[in-house]
């Protein structure tokens, strides 16, 4: 459970098992304050949630809340993993960049795209190769592509080839570096 005026709570929950006469069946009673198979409460849950949205390593909020790291990622990827891009939508303008990623992306390399006003991340993808690219902006409506007037960019070449395939309204607007960066 979440914490009470900074102490760790516990709840002792036991699931008794029934067994049906009729049919030979077996199952156990449940609760709304715990998903079936699970050791941690839905608030608990929602919490970690909560406190991942800030600019706070997995570690501190998995120590913060008494649980492992793993857990926490657990969390973190059960809340994402609903979220769908709305295919239906792009902003006028975009910025794109690849960063460096987890080894299992293709060169450890990810693409990350987001709305160049609201700053919001749009999505990311585990591979920043072109054709990958393409297929995936391929996705959204023609509508939404050609919504894009503006495509912010570094200097990779490839993103320069992904405007004239996919944007074809937009133009490229360069990212200055400057002695500060």
């Amino acid at each position: 459970m979440p914490e009470v005026e900074r102490r760790p709570t516990y709840l002792k929950l036991h699931r008794s098992r029934y067994l049906c006469r009729n049919c030979g069946s077996t199952f156990s009673a449940s609760t709304s304050l715990v998903d079936d198979y699970c050791q941690i409460s839905k608030q608990l849950k929602y919490q970690i949630a909560f406190d991942l949205k800030d600019n706070r390593s997995r570690k501190e909020i998995a120590e913060c809340h008494s649980v492992s790291e793993n857990t926490a990622k657990r969390v973190l990827v059960s809340f994402t993993n609903n979220q769908q891009p709305n295919f239906n939508f792009l902003p006028t303008a975009l910025c794109v960049d690849e960063f460096s990623s987890t080894s299992d992306c293709h060169a450890g390399m990810s693409f990350i795209c987001a709305d160049a006003t609201s700053k919001k991340i749009i999505d990311i993808l585990p591979d920043k190769r072109l054709h990958k690219l393409v297929s995936y902006f391929m996705k959204y409506s023609r509508k939404s592509r050609i919504k894009v007037r503006f495509l912010v960019m570094d200097m990779n070449a490839s993103y320069g080839q992904l405007l004239k395939t996919v944007f074809p309204n937009a133009t490229i607007k360069r990212k200055e570096s400057s002695i500060e960066d």
